[in-house]
């Protein structure tokens, strides 16, 4: 096992820097999250999985948004279990766009700066949308926000 996170550390990350970082983090916290429901499903717990998602999306509802701030950073790592092929397009647009093409102009710091970037100003239209929109106001209490594709975007954007 220290060879493969060996691997990941002074290979894949050293390499491609912020953009392996980036999907190092999104792949690895897919990971836990899915490990974590394949377990309270073991143990009967088969809600577990939508109690983490409450938690570390985004939701539409300004009043829950309030009660949960950290969200807003939270939902850019986060892919919905039954989205996998969600999290493998992200994944693989910050790949080549990002590792093969935008690495090559931009510093890490500014891959990184972009993609965040990115990712509040989708995260934030994406809230904005729920409350200012007549026709999304019906699913604004259920409506949260999950995924990469925004920040993701922002790098296919900037490069």
């Amino acid at each position: 096992m220290a060879s493969i996170v060996d691997d990941i550390r002074y290979g894949f990350i050293r390499r491609y820097g912020a953009v392996g970082t980036l999907i190092v983090l999104n792949v690895g916290i897919y990971l836990v999250l899915e490990l974590a429901r394949l377990i309270g499903w073991g143990f009967g717990y088969l809600k577990l999985d939508g109690l983490f998602y409450q938690w570390l999306g985004v939701p539409a509802y300004l009043p829950k948004l309030l009660a949960r701030p950290w969200t807003l950073v939270t939902y850019m790592f986060v892919h919905d279990l039954s989205g996998i092929f969600h999290l493998l397009l992200n994944m693989l647009w910050l790949f080549w766009i990002g590792g093969k093409i935008l690495r090559d102009f931009l510093s890490d710091s500014r891959i990184w700066g972009l993609f965040l970037v990115g990712a509040f100003a989708g995260g934030l239209l994406y809230i904005a949308a729920f409350n200012l929109l007549p026709v999304l106001r019906s699913r604004l209490f259920d409506a949260s926000l999950y995924g990469a594709s925004a920040g993701v975007l922002a790098i296919v954007v900037g490069t």
